[in-house]
Formats: structure tokens, sequence, C-alpha cells
């Protein structure tokens, strides 16, 4: 497997999906792609990255409206389990409805977004993603450093 970092894209529109995959080569953000088209398979492939000992994404785009299982209840899973519950996942939706973002924020998705209308739209959400990406690969600072001694107290 290469260095590049996996963007999960959890869509039933190819269409969508071969955007995506375009804007990020024009940006020319490296990345690699891994697509499914519904929810199910999206949890299958992450259970089975856990099981194995495989690396999860370094972020998933996940549609709301999806079959067989929803992009809402594929969140709630994910959020679930200790294991994956820090896992990065964007709603991308073309739903605006009220409803929908909100219950995005109670299942603690990363962020929302409206799927882009037009081209320049979809390339400045590239960037955005780009820099989550960025932040995901930088190292995690473990040590922690004890406050000063208090005068009087030690």
């Amino acid at each position: 497997m290469d260095d590049l970092p996996e963007i999960m894209f959890v869509d039933d529109n190819p269409g969508d999906s071969e955007l995506v995959q375009e804007a990020f080569r024009q940006y020319e953000v490296k990345a690699r792609f891994t697509l499914i088209d519904n929810g199910n398979k999206a949890l299958a492939l992450l259970t089975s990255r856990l099981e194995s000992g495989e690396p999860l994404p370094a972020l998933v785009l996940l549609d709301v409206n999806l079959p067989v299982k929803s992009g809402h209840d594929v969140l709630r899973d994910i959020r679930l389990d200790p294991r994956m519950h820090d896992l990065q996942v964007i709603m991308l939706s073309s739903s605006e409805r009220r409803k929908d973002i909100e219950r995005s924020e109670q299942l603690q998705a990363t962020s929302y977004v409206i799927k882009p209308s037009n081209w320049d739209e979809y390339l400045v959400l590239v960037r955005s993603f780009e820099q989550r990406i960025k932040r995901r690969e930088l190292p995690i600072e473990t040590s922690v450093t004890p406050p000063p001694a208090l005068p009087g107290l030690e």
C-alpha cells in the first residue's frame, strides 16, 4: 500500500465521486480514494480494517441519502464504536434540510457540507479537505508538561 492519505467516499452517485476526484487531481492534492456506494459496505470495510489492524481512512466523505443504510445510520455506528469515534467524517450531501444538518451535528459529524453547485466551489472544498488531511498526518504530541509549581505550595 502507498503512503498517500486515503479518502473513503461513500455516495451512490458516481458523478459526484468523479467530480470530487477530478477536483483533487486539478489541485494536485495527492490522495487515494476508496469509493463505496452504500452504508452497509462502508461499515463492513471499516470494521474489517479494524479487525485486521489496517489503518482507517484519513477522511470519510459520507452522503446523507444512501441506499440500504443511511449516512446518518453509518455515522451513528461509527461514533458508537470507540475504535472509530475520532474518525473524521464529513457529511457531504445535496440536502439543505435543517433536520439533516441538525441530525449530523447530534451524531457528531466532523462537519456538514452541502455539495457544491459549480466547479469553483468544488475546488474550494478540496482545499478545506486537504487541510484536514494534513492536520491528521501531523504527529500527535503525547508528552505533557506539568504546570509550574505555585509559590508557597512546594
